[in-house]
């Protein structure tokens, strides 16, 4: 729907996203659930966002969404279809089974010292077995 209406702060950039070929996911949270999402100083909020490229709207201080209880609150998603996807996913994990989104490290944020495992050795095809045919598919 349109709420929270267009004309406030939320609801203007949400309409702008959709505007731009967004798609919107609206999730009913319980209000004590709010919190989770958020997490301490918006940490969990920031990192949902960052590892799902979707914006998330968690509209606590808008009070209720139309016809709805005092205790229930509007968590909105907006992206790609894709990203709001990943997004729900994270979401339900955080609110169902108390998982904690770590944030995900580029190459270039690893430590200077950090290297990459590296594999040990080839197998060795026998000499003998240069030029055969290759071994039909076994089904």
């Amino acid at each position: 729907g349109d709420w929270p209406l267009t004309q406030e702060r939320v609801g203007s950039r949400i309409t702008a996203l959709i505007a731009a070929g967004n798609i919107r996911h609206d999730l009913l949270v319980e209000k004590n659930k709010v919190g989770k999402i958020i997490g301490p100083k918006g940490t969990t909020l920031s990192t949902l966002i960052a590892n799902s490229q979707c914006e998330i709207f968690v509209l606590d201080k808008e009070g209720p969404p139309p016809d709805c209880g005092e205790d229930i609150r509007l968590i909105t998603m907006v992206g790609g279809e894709a990203q709001v996807s990943a997004c729900l996913a994270e979401v339900d994990s955080v609110l169902n089974t108390g998982y904690v989104p770590q944030p995900l490290q580029s190459p270039s944020q690893q430590p200077a010292d950090y290297a990459q495992p590296q594999a040990t050795g080839y197998a060795q095809v026998p000499a003998a077995d240069y030029g055969q045919a290759p071994m039909p598919a076994m089904l």
